[in-house]
Parts: structure tokens; C-alpha cells; sequence
């Protein structure tokens, strides 16, 4: 039974985005953690989830081009309590900030 916190890692290694129109790739790696924990024994509704870890997208000889790594906070309503490092998915995907991918685009491209 799941009464009070589950982890997961993830842990991604030789894989890569690729534009298919071109067959251009940008390797990625990714190693992160997931616990979600219960505030209230046995009610899957109370789960907070923190994740941490990193995603880097590496170009061979440039090095990270982009770089996801810290900690996020996940509050049982799935609003973000907290957040700290370079969160580049954060940053496009919440804030709307399109400029943190376009290493990733340029190179794509």
C-alpha cells in the first residue's frame, strides 16, 4: 500500500531530438528523481511531487547547449511551490520564455 512517499528515477542516456525534415539530432541526457508523497496517508488527492535531477542537450565539441537541472515543487493542485536552478523546460513551457530553446532550435535547423 502506498501510504506516505514513492520515488522514481528516470534515467535517459544515448538518446536525442531530432528534426525529421533534415535528420539534424542534439543528443540529450537525462538522470532525475520523482518522489510524491502523501500530506494525508492513503489519499492519492493530498500527493505533492518533487522533482530533481538534470537534462542536458550536448553538442558534440560545444558541450550543453541547454542545460534542466535543480528541484521543482508539485503542491497537490499541481501549481509550482517552488523552483530553483535553470529550468528550461519551466521557463518555455510556464513562462513563455521561447529564447531558453533556440540553442537547441539553431542546431536543429
Amino acid at each position: 500500500m502506498f501510504s506516505r512517499a514513492q520515488s522514481k528515477q528516470n534515467r535517459w542516456l544515448g538518446f536525442a531530438w531530432q528534426n525529421p525534415a533534415n535528420g539534424h539530432q542534439v543528443p540529450y541526457r537525462q538522470n532525475t528523481v520523482t518522489v510524491d508523497a502523501l500530506t494525508i496517508p492513503g489519499d492519492f488527492g493530498s500527493a505533492v511531487s518533487t522533482a530533481t535531477g538534470v537534462v542536458n542537450f550536448v553538442l558534440p565539441g560545444q558541450g550543453a547547449i541547454v542545460r534542466n537541472a535543480g528541484r521543482v515543487v508539485y503542491g497537490v493542485d499541481g501549481s509550482i511551490e517552488f523552483r530553483s536552478g535553470p529550468q528550461a523546460f519551466l521557463d518555455y513551457f510556464v513562462d513563455g520564455n521561447t529564447a531558453v530553446f533556440q540553442p537547441l532550435c539553431d542546431a536543429l535547423s
